[in-house]
This record gives structure tokens, C-alpha cells and sequence, in this order.
């Protein structure tokens, strides 16, 4: 199936992004593509890195978003590329 961009999350799709996401070791190469085939709902890598990210705030993007340097959405794309 294709990608679901721009449409909203599951509740189940959430929650299995989170189970998904702690049981793959994040130092897995290719981590996020992992967690997007076994999510297995059409999310691209760069769709789940994103979503978690604004669920799941890093300090860093916290301060650089308070300062106005970066928006939520695609800096986190940058930053999990």
C-alpha cells in the first residue's frame, strides 16, 4: 500500500509505533525503516521518526524550538536523516 501522508494517526497505529519503536534496538542500522515495515500500515521511515519525535520531544528540540531556530515537523526529518 502507498503512504498515508497527510492522514491522521490510529490510535492503534500509535500505539504500535510505540511498542514498535522500544522493541527494535536503536542501534539497528536503517532503525526507522525497520520500525516503518514492521508497523506495516504504509508509513514512510521519515512519517514514523516524525511522529514520534513530536510525541517524544528530545531536550535539544525542545531548546531549539523555544528559541524560535526550528518548527516541529520537518527539522525532525533533518535531524533523523
Amino acid at each position: 500500500s502507498g503512504s498515508r501522508r497527510g492522514c491522521s494517526w490510529t490510535r492503534e497505529e500509535l500505539d504500535d509505533l510505540q511498542e514498535i519503536q522500544i522493541s527494535i534496538s536503536p542501534d539497528v542500522p536503517n532503525f526507522w525503516n525497520k520500525v516503518a515495515a514492521k508497523l506495516g500500515t504504509g508509513r514512510t521511515a521519515e512519517e514514523c521518526s516524525e511522529r514520534f519525535y513530536q510525541q517524544h520531544p528530545t531536550p535539544r528540540r525542545q531548546k531549539r524550538r523555544a528559541a524560535g531556530i526550528e518548527s516541529a515537523g520537518a527539522a525532525d526529518l533533518l535531524d533523523a536523516a
